[in-house]
């Protein structure tokens, strides 16, 4: 790595102990001695899955907005709903530890402890993923975060889709509901909270307005 500079989507594989090695080496490294190793700067975004590092774009305006519109939507529900109580905290841009590596999913959310989660011991109850412009972001978004929030014990995960102006909630490995780009969605892990899609969907339009259609 010394003198080797890391770009967005460089992948680094942690069995090796440098690089250079072959790819037949084979040291592995759990995801605490790499956390504990500090090999990049905490302004550097960074998920650690089956042993192999990928470097993460920065979030864009129009994951931050929508993110931060959601942020305030749940804040709200706490403080004003009388079942508000039920929602415990909810943190952005968390890094969490899976079965598989280490993710920062965009926000998390959790209910029902009654109490100040801890976060290395409590699974969030939802986690939640504005999906980025990359082609492999979305398969990865849709298909291998799925199952390892699922095996950590999430109970929903909300994939925010403003290309196909949709939102996905999965809970477990089953797609429990879509939400159209006009829709609302209310879960019962945070009862009395109703989440208007269009509401998030503005906020990210407002950064990266959505392509006009083709004329006929």
């Amino acid at each position: 790595m010394a003198g080797e500079p890391l770009t967005t989507g460089t992948v680094f594989d942690v069995r090796a102990s440098e690089r250079t090695r072959p790819a037949s080496a084979r040291i592995t490294m759990p995801v605490s001695e790499f956390q504990d190793a500090a090999l990049y700067g905490e302004d550097v975004r960074y998920e650690v899955f089956n042993d192999l590092v990928v470097l993460c774009p920065a979030t864009s305006p129009a994951e931050r907005g929508p993110n931060g519109e959601l942020e305030y939507l749940l804040r709200a529900y706490r403080d004003r709903h009388p079942l508000g109580g039920i929602l415990d905290d909810t943190l952005a841009d968390q890094e969490l530890v899976t079965p598989a590596g280490l993710r920062r999913p965009d926000r998390v959310i959790w209910t029902e402890l009654g109490r100040t989660p801890q976060i290395e011991f409590d699974p969030p109850s939802i986690v939640v993923e504005f999906v980025s412009i990359t082609t492999v972001d979305r398969r990865r978004e849709f298909e291998t975060k799925r199952n390892e929030y699922g095996q950590l014990g999430v109970a929903e995960y909300w994939i925010l889709d403003r290309f196909r102006r949709m939102m996905v909630v999965c809970r477990g490995d089953v797609v429990a509901a879509v939400v159209p780009e006009d829709g609302t969605y209310e879960t019962p892990l945070l009862p009395g909270f109703s989440l208007p899609f269009r509401d998030l969907l503005k906020y990210a339009d407002r950064y990266d307005p959505p392509a006009s259609p083709d004329p006929a």
